[in-house]
């Protein structure tokens, strides 16, 4: 009986240890000390179960990045975005079973605003086109001769016509980006 008891305390014991809820953390190296010397950086993550669901980046309480992970080595779901001390969006990346999307914030060399690219890499689509490029000026003009599918041979990108059937969301949407960007030209 003793035993029993025993057993049921000790597994009762490390069951209730599994990490629930919001753990802060300040004090881990990073890439960002170099970019923000002198500075309070804190990573925050938030638990369920043991499994951590999302991460937080701050820089002296300003939020500059979140991640959701994925949660399984099976589960390709996965989101990033990074942003700067403004509040501008600078990357966002999801990441799903069929595709990689990304979308970036480019500037000059001041560091002003100078547009930005969405990137597509199919994952099933291989076949038909491995990725769409997306380019937009500083006035979110679309860029027409920087813009378009690319297909990868034999590890060289060639830029290819984009199908006209069977898209996706991301490939509807700049097919009628372009048409509309076409008539204005």
């Amino acid at each position: 009986m003793r035993r029993l008891l025993l057993v049921v305390f000790v597994l009762a014991l490390l069951g209730g240890c599994a990490k629930n809820g919001e753990y802060r953390n300040c004090d881990f190296g990073t890439s960002l000390r170099s970019k923000y010397p002198d500075t309070e950086i804190c990573r925050i993550s938030y638990f369920e179960n043991d499994k951590r669901l999302w991460i937080k980046t701050y820089v002296n309480d300003n939020l500059v990045e979140e991640e959701f992970p994925n949660q399984s080595k099976y589960d390709h779901n996965y989101l990033n975005v990074k942003y700067n001390l403004q509040g501008d969006t600078l990357f966002y990346q999801e990441q799903t079973a069929d595709y990689d999307y990304r979308r970036f914030r480019k500037e000059n060399d001041n560091g002003k605003y100078d547009g930005y690219e969405k990137r597509v890499s199919y994952r099933k689509r291989r076949d038909e086109i491995s990725e769409l490029v997306v380019r937009y000026d500083k006035d979110n003009k679309l860029i027409l001769n920087q813009s378009g599918c690319k297909y990868v041979i034999n590890r060289r990108e060639k830029w290819c016509d984009c199908p006209k059937i069977n898209t996706d969301k991301f490939l509807s949407t700049f097919l009628k980006e372009l048409a509309v960007a076409r008539q204005q030209y």
